[in-house]
Order: C-alpha cells, then sequence, then structure tokens
C-alpha cells in the first residue's frame, strides 16, 4: 500500500469486512494497527463492518490513534466514503459511527 501511496497519491482507503467470517486475533489487531499508524500515516482509513459492538473494534482504532494514524470504523458504506472523501472532517473525528 505504502508503494501504491508514493506512485499515485492515494491517500484514502475502505476497508470492507463484511464478508469476514470471524474476527482477527488480539494480537493480529495489534500488528495491523502498529503497521498502519507507523508505515501508513499520511493514508485515512474506513473500516466497513457489519455492526459496531465489538471491542476488538475499539482497539484497533485506539492502537492506530495513538499512533498519530487515522482511522474509524462505520456500519454505513456511504458514510465511510463521505468522511474518507469530506476535507472538513478532521483525521480522527467522523461523522460515522467512530468508536
Amino acid at each position: 500500500m505504502l508503494h501504491i501511496h508514493k506512485e499515485q497519491g492515494i491517500d484514502k482507503v475502505l476497508v470492507d469486512t463484511l464478508e469476514q467470517a470471524e474476527a482477527p486475533s488480539i494480537t493480529n489487531i495489534y500488528d495491523f494497527g502498529s503497521e498502519v499508524a507507523a508505515r501508513l500515516k499520511a493514508i485515512r482509513f474506513a473500516i466497513l463492518v457489519k455492526q459496531i459492538s465489538d471491542e476488538k473494534q475499539e482497539f484497533l482504532v485506539t492502537v492506530v490513534s495513538n499512533r498519530g494514524g487515522k482511522i474509524l470504523v462505520f456500519i454505513d458504506r456511504a458514510e465511510a466514503i463521505k468522511w474518507l472523501l469530506d476535507k472538513s472532517i478532521s483525521a480522527d473525528r467522523g461523522s460515522g459511527l467512530d468508536i
């Protein structure tokens, strides 16, 4: 992703987890969140989920945000896209269901 960001200027990513059968482990979430924040700080991530009800989602947002990354979790695709595209919404707050 860093390669695409540098070559094409991509700075927004929508991660659709609607078809994901089960949540990743806390260790995997921590590793992913740390990697996103360390290498991909310039990219804003919107994570699309079926429902916001999981402590793991909150943990991911905390891991990334505490390291200066930009990430929110949404249940509505339109709200996620709106947050990604709207320059008036700050990177650490969205109009969607941030946790």
